[in-house]
């Protein structure tokens, strides 16, 4: 995944209990390790990592199969964090928040 991502962007992966961030960092550093700096491993939920850096719901972007919107370009422009993947239920309280989501 982190081959994947642009050269400005950087992933953030939530939720995470403390015990299981010193094996996955390890994991990261060991299979992509020119890009391991992008990736950023919290225990923070998501919607708290959001406030942290500085957005709102307004600015994610939910990326779900079934939404009505395909995901282009633009997009890149409208929302500052593009959301995947996640507990069924968590992405529920961000649409609440008034969160997009495209497909």
């Amino acid at each position: 995944m982190l081959n994947l991502i642009g050269p400005s962007s950087q992933l953030h992966f939530t939720s995470l209990s403390q015990s299981s961030i010193p094996p996955l960092q390890k994991y990261l550093e060991t299979t992509t390790p020119s890009s391991s700096s992008k990736a950023h491993l919290h225990t923070d939920p998501i919607l708290t990592l959001v406030e942290k850096l500085g957005s709102t719901s307004a600015k994610v972007c939910l990326l779900d199969p079934r939404a009505p919107k395909e995901l282009a370009p633009e997009d890149g422009e409208t929302f500052d964090i593009f959301l995947y993947g996640g507990i069924l239920g968590k992405s529920n309280s961000l649409n609440e928040k008034s969160a997009e989501s495209r497909r």
